[in-house]
């Protein structure tokens, strides 16, 4: 899985960074200028909060948010570790650890036995990624009410772990995110959350959400970071991330692609097929990705299909005259060069 910090004036560009930023601003006024922000591109549901100051918002929760105010809960939270001085304690924790793994391993050099640090550590940042349960839910409901000191509905807080319960049900044990492993269930989450929001709701007159405002900021990067998400190949998720995508009404044509590649990156009994009805149903709802007719050329490749197959190259290579594999396209029999 590529993983990939990105620069200010990089692949996400200085616009989005600063609309995050500008959250971070609303939720913790007062603490803005110590917040240095990083937003990292891989696809995982994620965020966190160094003892420094230093946050990194993951692309894979961006994806997953559907507005403003589900994002700003996830920051607020996060925040709310810092002001709460989690990070700090965990950061101490682990240091205190990894101290005390330094003296046994040169105790045990000492005496002979075959070094156990790499074990050591292993069991030491596996009980340190995370922080307790406890701790989780403070930042919960301490993030709960910077989100609603904010603004924000209090509402939508309880609906990102919704969909991540529905995410993390289909994936199974053995493909979880680590993210859950020290989090409180999504589940338990969602049904707190909501509880609680009731009851704010009554003291609070704003209910600002943000959606339109959302999409316009990450509309245009949601192709990339659906790709990031399938090339992980956790393919029980990402059919039910890309239905939770579906309340985005203008990417019809995009999510029906991505049915599509999931059909052909699984490529199990049947599944050509499918994702040939899958592209053909982009095509049909609108103006789908340039990629989508080099993936139909494939999969009609592979199904013997080879004239129709052609017809999907050369519109693929009408649309993307200038793309990386067009002289490899063009080594199949019928493809005319199209300069």
């Amino acid at each position: 899985m590529d993983t990939m910090i990105t620069s200010n004036l990089g692949y996400l560009g200085q616009p989005l960074k600063e609309y995050v930023r500008g959250i971070i601003c609303k939720l913790a006024p007062e603490h803005c200028s110590d917040i240095r922000l990083y937003i990292v591109r891989t696809p995982q549901f994620n965020a966190s909060m160094g003892p420094n100051g230093s946050m990194t918002v993951w692309t894979g929760l961006m994806l997953r948010a559907q507005n403003e105010a589900q994002l700003a809960f996830v920051i607020g939270h996060e925040i709310a570790h810092y002001l709460r001085r989690h990070s700090l304690e965990k950061w101490q924790s682990m240091r205190n650890t990894m101290d005390f793994l330094a003296f046994v391993q040169i105790a045990t050099a000492f005496a002979g036995v075959a070094p156990v640090g790499s074990i050591g550590q292993l069991i030491a940042q596996g009980s340190l990624a995370g922080y307790s349960r406890d701790k989780e839910r403070e930042a919960d409901a301490y993030g709960f009410r910077l989100m609603t000191a904010a603004g924000y509905d209090p509402r939508e807080a309880a609906k990102i772990w919704t969909a991540l319960q529905k995410e993390k049900d289909a994936e199974g044990e053995e493909n979880r995110s680590i993210f859950f492993a020290s989090h409180p269930t999504s589940e338990e989450r969602a049904n707190t959350i909501r509880a609680e929001a009731q009851k704010l709701l009554k003291e609070s007159g704003k209910n600002v959400i943000n959606a339109e405002r959302y999409r316009k900021m990450t509309n245009k990067f949601r192709q990339a970071w659906l790709a990031d998400e399938l090339r992980a190949k956790r393919f029980a998720s990402f059919r039910v991330l890309l239905e939770h995508q579906s309340q985005n009404a203008d990417s019809e044509a995009l999510l029906e692609f991505f049915n599509g590649e999931l059909y052909r990156y699984r490529d199990k009994g049947g599944d050509r097929e499918s994702a040939v009805e899958a592209y053909e149903q982009a095509i049909g709802a609108g103006t789908p990705p340039t990629e989508l007719y080099r993936s139909l050329g494939l999969v009609l490749w592979d199904l013997k299909d080879h004239s129709k197959a052609v017809e999907a190259f050369t519109q693929y290579l009408s649309k993307a005259p200038d793309a990386d594999d067009q002289e490899m396209i063009e080594l199949l029999p019928g493809i005319r060069t199209l300069t």
